[in-house]
């Protein structure tokens, strides 16, 4: 049938997480004694005759670069797919087991991984066997008042992480309150399957050691008991790594479910809105590239060795001096056995659905990277998926440099690194984002 694809879906609770170390806060105790609610991996596979998409969402922090090899590898051996034609994104709940290194921050347990993989493979296999003839449908509406850009200067020229009196405030970053679904609709009964909600921002509400999906995850159960057991919605998160959610109550659990059943509602609004939005063109296409991100600096093995704590120190001091412990062991580590490197690989990927273009990045993208590529490129509608195929940290904008913060000053020391990117490293990206963009097919 002209303008449709082949469409298949499945999802899948992920391994028994309960007892793993949970990622995302250096404040947290480990390892998790419970779980608020289910954590899922959801997937799509859209074929449109001659070229096939996978693209899976997990209820993780994050992934990494050797998982997406493998299950990319076993989807190339078991599906022929295309290197360039799999997105795996992780929603960035900080209240799910490690995946990643994150010094003090939760150890990575290599057997939860090792199900976790498998996992993936099995529900992309079994996504593949089940498909329908559906028309893609592309929505997008404001939905403002559940996010704020976290980073904050205020009078005595502090960056802040968090929200303050506005009259404390010089300078707020910039915020993106969209919302943008993608929605399959059955090409025989215009019945909705299947949608991709995407928005930005960073899902923190939950501090404790229960595992939780946090508001993306109370927004995808709204909309399934609102659209029945047949239909499955997945989040995609954007470019939130300066974004948090808006707190206007002292309790957590009210303010996650206000989040996610305000989203929730705004998408099933897309959903149901038969005039809105645009129905896109059935032709898939997508590039990948590794990009190379360079260090500012590297502090020299003095300073390192002054980081160092002795047995009797560790258990004396806070796990900020432990993280930093750790961190300055890990780099002196890596030189004396010659793993230096004078920087990270970090995988960009564009995939083209129709007129929509997905820019893939494994990072914490900044708000001001989506905007300017979606500016930049502004005859199509982009989306920027931040977390998608591995997370390689923090990716400030060379402007925001001059503020310093959290992000620039402190966070590469969790992620094992010497020091933040060079200011440049972002508009590497861009760059290198921009051409795949202009490759692909439109």
């Amino acid at each position: 049938m002209a303008g449709t694809l082949v469409l298949g879906r499945a999802e899948t609770v992920l391994p028994d997480g309960v007892g793993q170390d949970l990622s995302g806060f250096l404040s947290r105790e480990n390892p998790s004694l419970g779980q608020r609610d289910p954590l899922y991996a959801r997937a799509l596979w859209l074929d449109d005759g001659e070229t096939t998409l996978a693209w899976v969402s997990v209820d993780l922090l994050a992934v990494n670069q050797s998982l997406v090899k493998y299950v990319l590898w076993k989807l190339r051996t078991e599906h022929r797919l295309a290197p360039d034609m799999l997105l795996v994104s992780a929603i960035h709940t900080h209240s799910a087991p490690a995946t990643i290194f994150l010094a003090n921050c939760g150890v990575v347990d290599r057997e939860w991984n090792f199900a976790l993989r498998d996992a993936l493979v099995r529900l992309i296999a079994q996504a593949a066997r089940a498909t329908q003839e559906v028309r893609l449908r592309l929505t997008m509406t404001d939905a403002p008042g559940y996010s704020h850009n976290r980073r904050t200067q205020t009078r005595d020229g502090k960056t802040v992480i968090g929200e303050i009196p506005e009259a404390e405030i010089v300078r707020r970053g910039p915020l993106n309150t969209a919302l943008s679904v993608l929605a399959a609709y059955d090409a025989a009964t215009d019945r909705p399957v299947a949608a991709v909600v995407h928005f930005a921002c960073h899902p923190v509400f939950y501090h404790d050691r229960q595992i939780s999906a946090d508001w993306p995850g109370r927004m995808l159960a709204t909309m399934r008991a609102r659209m029945g057991a047949d239909f499955m919605g997945m989040f995609v998160q954007g470019a939130c790594g300066d974004v948090n959610p808006v707190r206007p109550s002292a309790s957590t659990e009210d303010n996650a479910n206000r989040m996610g059943d305000a989203l929730a509602e705004a998408a099933l609004g897309c959903i149901a809105d038969a005039g809105a939005g645009v129905t896109l063109d059935s032709r898939l296409s997508g590039r990948a590239r590794m990009v190379r991100l360079p260090w500012r600096a590297s502090p020299d093995d003095e300073q390192l060795t002054a980081l160092l704590l002795s047995d009797a120190d560790w258990t004396h001091v806070g796990r900020e001096a432990q993280a930093r412990h750790l961190w300055a062991n890990r780099l002196l580590n890596a030189r004396s056995r010659g793993w230096w490197a004078d920087g990270v690989q970090m995988p960009v990927q564009v995939v083209s659905l129709g007129e929509l273009a997905v820019v893939a990045l494994g990072a914490e993208a900044f708000t001001q990277t989506a905007l300017d590529l979606a500016a930049t490129h502004s005859r199509r509608p982009v989306l920027v998926a931040g977390y998608t195929n591995e997370d390689v940290g923090y990716l400030p904008p060379a402007e925001e440099y001059p503020y310093g913060g959290y992000e620039i000053e402190r966070a590469f020391r969790y992620y094992g690194y010497p020091d933040v990117f060079s200011p440049e490293a972002e508009e590497r990206v861009r760059r290198e984002a921009g051409d795949l963009l202009r490759r692909v097919a439109t």
